[in-house]
């Protein structure tokens, strides 16, 4: 027998998220000290080494929109953590417990921690391929997945072909840059079976060049490690 969430549920739920925010912007948005000749010193630049982390912020900020509106709290739009913080309230949450589709909210509460939780901690048994075309929320597969998909947030179906194709592109167009082991961990986040030890020896045989060089190491453009790959 299935139990309907209660507002404790929601509540939960809502919490640990809004706790998860300030690391979810730090595996989104490194910064890496690069020295491009040694006499120029060395500047300081953002670079977004995880695609799959700065996603999931633009999701949870959907479903932050979303909660909102259900829950009727004004404003309905703002800074992801302000909306994190209104919903994080008991009054917010018996809202969305007295609701019909009380379930469904807590599914969704629940896919995007398990969501959170593969960030930082990554699930080999998944793999994360993109964005659904008809809402922008997360496709997340099963590795060995054939067949097709259905969104967990509209539940329209999903063309995986597209979507794979749609990431690897944007993957290829996104300028970021890495060092092989930042780089091999968003690789692998998204479906690419890539390591650091490979990366390091594409080098060494001068398959591949890295851009510049960090505290930690040479740093390489993920566009070259993607067309060595695919």
């Amino acid at each position: 027998m299935t139990t309907t969430p209660n507002a404790h549920d929601i509540h939960t739920a809502i919490h640990r998220i809004k706790g998860k925010l300030p690391l979810l912007r730090l595996i989104a948005s490194k910064k890496i000290r690069i020295r491009r000749q040694p006499a120029q010193g060395a500047t300081t630049a953002p670079t977004p080494v995880n695609l799959a982390a700065l996603d999931l912020l633009d999701q949870l900020h959907t479903l932050a929109r979303m909660l909102t509106r259900a829950a009727n709290i004004l404003p309905h739009t703002g800074p992801i953590t302000d909306l994190y913080e209104n919903l994080d309230d008991d009054h917010a949450c018996h809202a969305l417990a007295n609701r019909c589709d009380t379930t469904h909210i807590m599914r969704l509460l629940d896919q995007a921690w398990t969501r959170i939780c593969r960030l930082s901690e990554p699930d080999t048994a998944h793999r994360y391929v993109g964005v659904c075309p008809w809402c922008g929320y997360a496709v997340w597969i099963p590795e060995r997945h054939t067949g097709d998909w259905v969104c967990d947030m509209c539940r329209r179906p999903v063309p995986l072909d597209q979507v794979m194709a749609a990431h690897e592109l944007r993957l290829l167009t996104s300028g970021v840059v890495g060092t092989a082991a930042e780089l091999a961990t968003l690789l692998r986040s998204c479906g690419y079976d890539a390591r650091r030890k490979t990366i390091c020896e594409w080098r060494r045989r001068g398959r591949i060049a890295p851009v510049a060089e960090s505290e930690q190491g040479p740093v390489y453009a993920l566009a070259d490690v993607i067309r060595k790959l695919v």
